[in-house]
């Protein structure tokens, strides 16, 4: 006999009032409904899709309507979710209908009655202080009665960063462990409406957790972790809730004044949730620490001078925010002033401040190393936003002090495209070679760049010229995987040239790499017809170390025996 609710909900009326559709995809979400609650003329519950929806069938009136939290349904109408919490609310009241492959622990859960559920829960509440929690936070948030709950994890929070006196490596774990489980339950209580009694406990954690990390080994960075969550949590409380404007201003003020380095903890974290009261009193504060901090130097004052610096980003102040940038005249932040002047539309003012920056020689380097920062300036970007302004010739001299600087394949690549958009690649790509010929023949140079831009090019021989000229530097790897068809012997020697330093001194660290580098290398040998050179090889290095047993012990788990 078919289950009726009520005399409205059955699966003949769910069908009529959702379509086949909906109906047909529902049957398959009903094992992801979670947290049932089948109140008179209505079912609600979460259902676990590819994200968690909240859905509901009522019939109050004797007709159906559904509604959810997903994208896709509008309100008052139906999708697969609210068919699943239907169907699913059917079989609640019915358990011997269920499916037998559900999960065993979901069918008995099916199968308690309302008094034997709850008895259940609170049994398992007592068991564990995280379920205890969970518990006391669901009926917080249903009865709007927080203050129990507030106290609850104060304590929480007090017990997990309770530690005193100098915390050892290994303890930190587990203390970072217990700080997380306590954090979850405050998120999850920001998440369910409860920001404004989540933020003591929050406020509390982060100040304790600073504090303990200034007495701990936490090179692992888990309490700072920690640390830096429970920032982030107290601010979205304050954002989410109603604190005190003005004590939040101050509490900011404070806790940057004093702050060791970390957490990170910028204005725009808070400034949703200061107001104007709040700023000002934020704001004045600052002013007084930058009088204070005014002789000192710029490491000193560094963290007054971010604060200023966000407060100019914060009003859109772009000449205040230049003024905090170029305080001192050694650390001028050419890139950080001149993504604030071309975010504001100041564009020969950007322009400015580039040829400011080139004349200083701030120009980053083309891939590698030392590219751009909010000091050092793209070349790149430089030569573009000269191009722009019909600077072609300094453009191009941009890319060729940058080359200078450090030749490489990337940097000859990128003068070599922008040459070739103003008919000029040959020329610029044979000023390259020269150059980086010239730098091959500095004191400890090599001609590394000069074979990767060869390959680069696809002449193998001009790069085995630079290589045997300049040597071939960190380049030889390379090199060599570009001769394994047509040179592999010559190949071969590079690779022994390679593997000679390394077997001077015993190093069982590096064994296994050894053994795998002379597994690729008998393919450069097999290539080369050879093979047999390569067994002779094998030979002599077992014998020559004969007295290192882990090496001879790396070379047979690589399968290298030799022939004898």
């Amino acid at each position: 006999m078919a289950t009726v609710i009520d005399g409205v909900l059955s699966e003949a009326t769910l069908r009529a009032a959702s379509g086949d559709r909906a109906f047909d995809q529902g049957q398959d979400l009903v094992h992801d409904v979670r947290g049932l609650r089948l109140d008179p003329g209505r079912a609600v519950a979460s259902v676990r899709a590819e994200r968690v929806h909240t859905a509901a069938v009522e019939w109050p009136s004797g007709a159906l309507t559904g509604s959810c939290s997903c994208r896709g349904a509008e309100p008052d109408s139906w999708c697969s979710h609210v068919v699943a919490v239907g169907l699913a609310a059917l079989d609640s009241v019915t358990v011997s209908t269920l499916d037998p492959s559900m999960p065993p622990i979901e069918r008995y859960l099916a199968s308690l009655d309302a008094v034997e559920l709850i008895d259940l829960v609170l049994e398992m509440a007592s068991t564990g202080s995280a379920a205890a929690r969970l518990l006391e936070s669901r009926a917080a948030l249903a009865t709007g009665d927080l203050s129990s709950l507030a106290e609850e994890l104060m304590d929480a929070v007090r017990q997990a960063t309770s530690a005193r006196g100098f915390i050892h490596y290994r303890r930190t774990f587990e203390i970072g462990t217990e700080i997380q489980e306590v954090l979850d339950e405050l998120e999850k209580l920001i998440e369910r409406g409860g920001a404004d009694a989540a933020r003591p406990a929050l406020l509390k954690a982060l100040t304790a957790t600073r504090r303990m990390t200034l007495q701990a080994d936490d090179s692992g960075g888990v309490i700072a972790d920690a640390c830096q969550r429970a920032a982030h949590l107290y601010a979205r409380s304050c954002v989410r809730g109603q604190p005190d404007e003005v004590k939040l201003g101050r509490w900011l003020l404070k806790f940057r004044k004093d702050s060791p380095g970390w957490p990170d903890t910028p204005l725009d974290m808070f400034a949703p949730a200061m107001g104007e009261k709040g700023l000002e009193v934020y704001r004045k504060g600052v002013a007084d620490l930058d009088a204070e901090q005014a002789g000192l130097a710029h490491v000193q004052r560094f963290d007054v001078n971010r604060m200023l610096l966000e407060l100019a980003d914060h009003d859109g102040d772009v000449d205040a925010a230049i003024a905090v940038l170029t305080r001192d005249p050694e650390k001028l932040a050419y890139g950080d002033v001149i993504d604030r002047l071309l975010a504001s539309g100041r564009k020969e003012d950007a322009v400015a401040w580039t040829d400011r920056a080139v004349a200083a020689e701030r120009l980053g380097t083309i891939g590698g190393y030392g590219r751009r920062n909010g000091y050092w300036l793209d070349p790149g970007e430089v030569a573009g936003r000269y191009l722009a302004h019909g600077r072609r010739d300094d453009a191009l001299a941009v890319l060729r002090t940058a080359f200078a600087r450090q030749p490489s394949a990337a940097a000859y690549d990128v003068l070599g495209r922008f040459a070739d958009g103003l008919g000029l690649g040959s020329v610029e790509r044979a000023w390259a070679l020269d150059e980086a010929r010239r730098a091959a023949q500095r004191p400890h140079a090599n001609g590394a760049p000069l074979v990767e831009i060869s390959l680069r090019d696809g002449d193998l021989d001009a790069a085995w010229a630079a290589a045997d000229e300049f040597g071939p530097g960190d380049a030889w790897w390379k090199l060599a995987e570009a001769s394994r068809d047509s040179l592999p012997m010559r190949a071969v020697e590079l690779h022994l040239r390679s593997l000679r330093p390394k077997l001077e001194r015993a190093n069982p660290r590096i064994y296994a790499e050894i053994a795998t580098q002379l597994v690729e290398l008998r393919a450069f040998y097999d290539a080369g017809g050879a093979l047999d050179a390569f067994d002779a090889l094998l030979r002599d290095l077992r014998e020559t170390y004969r007295r290192r047993p882990t090496f001879l012990a790396a070379l047979d788990k690589a399968r290298l025996p030799g022939r004898g």
